[in-house]
Formats: structure tokens, C-alpha cells, sequence
């Protein structure tokens, strides 16, 4: 855990160089709810309720930097890496509970649609060997589970420079390492992302700049240019005074 808070924080660190040495850098932070996969186990209640721990089931939280390598008035076109924190735990008991903490790496292509204010993302996913805690009344529930290599795509509607939610649609598969039974954790996942610094949320400004100063009249622009030179020449006027 303090390793992950360590790379996060100079991440944050790189963040800050790149916003200033080069525009084509940006970053985003991700909280993501995810949903589905196999059952890989279960804890009874005394009032008769149930509670299961799924294999793709869990709150995410990451951080990435991406880096710009098209860019136009119509489309943006990124390459990004991330790393994060998956959490996901049965209802608590008061004699007993189940955590499972994994630490996803991912590694996409994301093409952005400006017009439209649509994001499209592909990509691939790492998670490491993990465990399954249990104490109490469920300490035989606990496992260590073997590493993960997926896949995943997200679609993505941005709400103005720096908001977007969409839908993620993640492919895994997980061993447990002592019985070697597999688990199935594909997931649906619900997502906000935070845009800042440089890279999508700059592009998508001066795309709507331009493309209001397109939308000018010739009329309209004659009028701009002459307040333009008219401030000048009023703050000159101030400057000598």
C-alpha cells in the first residue's frame, strides 16, 4: 500500500513537469464501481441473509497520465497508463469479514471525438498476485489469488473541460494458487473521470474556441477586431497617463 501512495505521488510529481514542458501531456483521476463476475465466496448471517464476494466486483480508485500523438479540430488521439486500487468486501458481521485489495496496471489507446463530446478506449491490464483476508468466523475463506493479464473498452461522454462518465467493460480471469480453481472476473464497470493540466481538457478548449470564431460573421468579426484595437489603444492611453 505505501508503495502504491509512493508511484501516485510522483506521478503527481511528473504531472507538474509535464504540464510545463510539454503541452501533449495530461492526466486523470478515475472512480470506477465495478459489477459481475464468478462467486468466489459466500457468508452466512445469522438472521438468515447472505452476503457473496464476486470475482470482478469492487471500487476502484486510479491515477494516470496520458500523452497526446494526434490531435485535430474534429478528434484527439492519446496513449495512457494508469495504476489503481480495486477494493471489494462482504457486509460486515460482527464476528468476521472478507477483504479482497487488488492493484490494476493498464496500459490504452483512447480516441476522443470533440463534436460529440464522445471517448472510445481500448486497452490491456496487469493485476498482480493478491490475497483474500478473512478473520474471525471467516478465516477459512481466506486465498491467495494468482496474477491477471486482461483486456478491457470504455465508452465515454464528457460533461464540458475536465468531467466525463461512461461504461467500462473489463475481461479477467483469476487462480486461486492453493486449490487452482479459476474464476471468471469480467466486469461492468460505472465511471467518472477527472481531466487536468494539459491534454484532453486544453485540446477540448481551444476546439471550442475555434470553433466559435467560426461561426463569426464577417460582420461580427469586423466588430471584434475594432473593440480589439479600441481596448489597445484605451490601455496605451492609461499606460501614458
Amino acid at each position: 500500500m505505501y508503495k502504491l501512495i509512493l508511484l501516485i505521488l510522483v506521478m503527481f510529481s511528473l504531472n507538474s513537469y509535464g504540464a510545463d514542458k510539454n503541452s501533449q501531456w495530461g492526466s486523470l483521476f478515475t472512480f470506477e464501481m465495478d459489477f459481475g463476475g464468478d462467486e468466489v465466496d459466500s457468508f452466512s448471517y445469522s438472521d438468515g441473509t447472505t452476503s457473496s464476494l464476486s470475482a470482478g466486483r469492487g471500487l476502484y480508485l486510479g491515477y494516470g497520465r496520458s500523452y497526446t500523438i494526434n490531435k485535430s479540430k474534429q478528434s484527439l488521439s492519446t496513449l495512457y497508463g494508469s495504476i489503481g486500487w480495486k477494493f471489494a468486501t462482504i457486509k460486515e458481521a460482527s464476528n468476521g469479514d472478507v477483504t479482497w485489495s487488488r492493484f490494476p496496471i493498464e496500459f490504452g489507446y483512447s480516441y476522443y471525438h470533440l463534436p460529440w463530446s464522445l471517448r472510445g478506449a481500448i486497452g490491456l491490464n496487469y493485476i498482480p498476485e493478491s490475497s483474500i483476508s478473512a478473520s474471525g468466523a471467516a478465516s477459512g475463506s481466506s486465498a491467495d489469488m494468482g496474477s491477471s493479464s486482461g483486456y478491457f473498452a470504455q465508452l465515454e461522454y464528457m460533461l464540458g473541460y475536465h468531467l466525463g462518465f461512461g461504461l467500462k467493460f473489463g475481461f479477467n480471469e483469476f487462480e486461486n494458487k492453493d486449490s487452482a480453481k479459476k474464476y471468471s472476473a469480467d466486469y461492468i464497470g460505472l465511471n467518472l473521470n477527472f481531466y487536468w493540466g494539459d491534454g484532453i481538457s486544453s485540446s477540448r478548449k481551444s476546439t471550442q474556441k475555434e470553433s466559435k470564431r467560426r461561426e463569426l460573421s464577417p460582420e461580427q468579426r469586423r466588430k471584434l477586431l475594432d473593440s480589439l484595437k479600441n481596448k489597445k489603444k484605451q490601455q496605451k492611453k492609461n499606460n501614458q497617463d
